[in-house]
């Protein structure tokens, strides 16, 4: 005669299974909240006022005031070449976009929170194209489309289209329009960008 495993075991068939389906909420939880503290690290915000300090100076105080590490090459960064900024609880990237901006360097931003600066790769333009409506999917006529950082710009037609050439992934878009929120958005890889603005 066969002996039920259930029989053997201390546990009722019942309390086994709540401990079971506990045991999986349990872990599911875990796994939520490493991702939503994996996503904070990749996007902190610093605070950071420094006037006419070197650039080299300028990264390691980026790195005092985050978990981020920079390496970078001492001979690439400009030596005469004074830099101020003043951002208050700006995301790192956007910090050193601004930082970065006059310059001839570039950075990527590496898994394990490592951030390379590099010489930017001399390439064409890239064309950025898009469309900008508001919360009820209605085209946006003449809203203002700037590079960051520069006066280079347009506005978007009477569809809500907009085509603008970049020259660098790290270049940052700022939307604006009379009665709505400013928004900004990094390039990086796309090539269309849609905007919805509120």
């Amino acid at each position: 005669m066969k002996k039920n495993v259930w029989d053997s075991l201390s546990v009722p068939k019942n309390r086994f299974f709540k401990i079971l389906v506990c045991m999986k909420l349990t872990f599911a939880l875990i796994l939520i909240l490493s991702l939503q503290l994996s996503a904070k690290v990749h996007s902190q915000t610093i605070t950071l006022n420094i006037k006419n300090f070197s650039l080299s100076k300028a990264l390691l105080e980026i790195e005092k005031k985050s978990s981020f590490r920079i390496i970078y090459n001492d001979d690439m960064l400009p030596k005469t070449e004074k830099f101020s900024i003043n951002a208050v609880n700006e995301d790192v990237n956007l910090v050193l976009n601004k930082l970065l901006i006059s310059t001839n360097l570039t950075y990527s931003l590496t898994p394990n929170n490592l951030i390379v600066i590099k010489v930017k790769e001399d390439l064409a333009p890239v064309n950025i194209t898009g469309k900008v409506v508001d919360s009820n999917n209605q085209n946006l006529i003449g809203v203002s489309v700037k590079i960051k950082g520069t006066n280079k710009g347009t506005i978007t037609d009477a569809a809500g289209n907009f085509e603008i050439n970049v020259d660098d992934q790290s270049a940052v878009l700022v939307f604006t329009y009379l009665g709505f929120e400013q928004k900004e958005l990094m390039v990086g890889n796309q090539r269309v960008i849609n905007v919805t603005l509120v």
